[in-house]
């Protein structure tokens, strides 16, 4: 990925990028930073561990295909820390979602809003 932001994930499955995204940002903010990717350091992903990603992964898809949008899923990871939640909502265009992702780890925490297309039975992030 180029460039931090909404560009930098388009064309690509939302989970995969999330599993990418993970195991970079779960070995250390430094790594992070190593990579182009100190826009993570002292965000919450950046301590995410893998169960933290599990637990995450699996809030956004139950928030995409729940069968009513608007309603929050969360998630929490005891051990971590970690928790979060993810709430879907109607996109802009057909067969779009915009889904808020709020995530927290000990004292950090972080909103972000993505718009996600389901394009070939997989859900993509977009750039608007």
């Amino acid at each position: 990925m180029r460039a931090a932001g909404r560009t930098a994930m388009r064309g690509r499955s939302f989970v995969g990028a999330a599993v990418a995204f993970g195991a970079l940002a779960a070995g250390s903010a430094a790594l992070a930073q190593v990579a182009n990717y100190g826009f993570l350091r002292n965000t919450p992903i950046s301590r995410f561990n893998e169960q933290d990603f599990k637990l995450y992964r699996a809030a956004v898809t139950q928030a995409l295909v729940a069968p009513e949008l608007g309603v929050p899923v969360t998630w929490r990871n005891e051990r971590s820390g970690s928790e979060g939640s993810v709430t879907a909502r109607e996109g802009e265009r057909a067969g779009c979602r915009v889904v808020v992702m709020e995530n927290r780890h000990k004292a950090l925490s972080a909103r972000s809003e993505q718009q996600l297309c389901k394009v070939d039975g997989k859900w993509k992030a977009t750039a608007g």
